[in-house]
């Protein structure tokens, strides 16, 4: 009876199952339009018949990972890290991808990300070498609003350096007039203080010898034509224009320091009458008592 080689056999049927699959891999495989591979070409496809020829491997549609996806390529020194795993210290990792037509999403390895289009960008930096974070923009305006709301911004950052808050959210591009300031305020302002260190009062200039100060009868003939005070608009003009406060506040301290030159012009008036009035008693007491005297020598 003839022998039979159990291992002959096992090894001879595991050889033709390797040279199946390998010539399986040798050609294009159409089947189920699942995984596509041919070694000339070192390109593998999946979901694909007609891989990128700029890939390694092309994957068409969606894929899930649950421990997450990692990879490194050291000699460029570009790293792409999703999920759990990590590499070198630190460092946040380069990814760079369409989002949707327009846009993109990049993070480099100095830990700085952008998002946007050719056109306008966001980016957050906080690299290594400077405390702290900052946050750039570019194109704008960047418009931060309620949400559900659709053209209430409370904060707007312009492309032009300036801040409005309370605007409306403008999504082409043009800048909300702000009059030449930094910050437009749509709406009250409430704060514990507020210090002003340019454009401040200076107009003591008042109590200086040169200056010419209006009568008060000047002053009451301009009140009765004109219903307000000298260099202050009209309550209407106020309505229309607005004032600036520290204009404003320059001119009610003018209109303070020229009350008080008044008050010391009436208080010296008052002191000179009051010094009339004593010499005046004075007198009058002396010719009462002359009066009383001749009266006496008389009887």
């Amino acid at each position: 009876m003839k022998t039979i080689n159990v291992k002959f056999i096992f090894l001879t049927g595991l050889m033709t199952i390797l040279s199946f699959s390998l010539l399986q891999a040798q050609t294009w495989s159409t089947a189920s339009e699942r995984l596509y591979a041919n070694p000339t070409s070192t390109r593998v496809g999946i979901g694909t018949s007609n891989p990128s020829a700029s890939y390694k491997l092309h994957v068409y549609g969606g894929f899930n990972s649950k421990d997450g996806i990692y990879a490194y390529a050291y000699g460029s020194g570009k790293r792409a890290i999703f999920g759990n795993n990590s590499h070198g210290s630190g460092y946040a990792g380069y990814f760079q991808g369409n989002l949707h037509s327009t846009g993109n999403i990049t993070a480099n390895i100095n830990k700085v990300i952008k998002v946007g289009n050719s056109t306008s960008s966001l980016s957050m930096h906080a690299a290594t070498c400077c405390p702290g974070a900052y946050m750039d923009y570019d194109g704008g305006p960047l418009v931060f609003r309620r949400a559900g709301v659709s053209w209430d911004a409370p904060l707007n950052l312009q492309a032009n350096g300036t801040v409005v808050i309370g605007g409306s959210a403008i999504y082409d591009g043009s800048i909300t007039n702000t009059n030449g300031h930094k910050l437009s305020v749509n709406g009250g302002i409430w704060c514990e203080e507020v210090e002003v260190t340019a454009n401040v009062p200076s107009s003591d200039y008042v109590f200086y010898d040169d200056y010419k100060l209006m009568s008060l009868k000047e002053v009451e003939k301009f009140v009765k034509d004109n219903h307000h005070l000298p260099e202050v608009p009209s309550a209407e003009a106020f309505k229309k224009n607005g004032y600036k406060l520290g204009d404003m506040d320059d001119l009610l301290l003018r209109k303070v320091e020229e009350l008080t030159l008044y008050t010391i012009a009436a208080d010296k008036q008052i002191e000179k009458l009051t010094k009339e009035k004593e010499n005046l008693l004075d007198k009058f007491a002396q010719l009462e008592a002359r009066l009383a005297a001749l009266e006496e020598n008389k009887e």
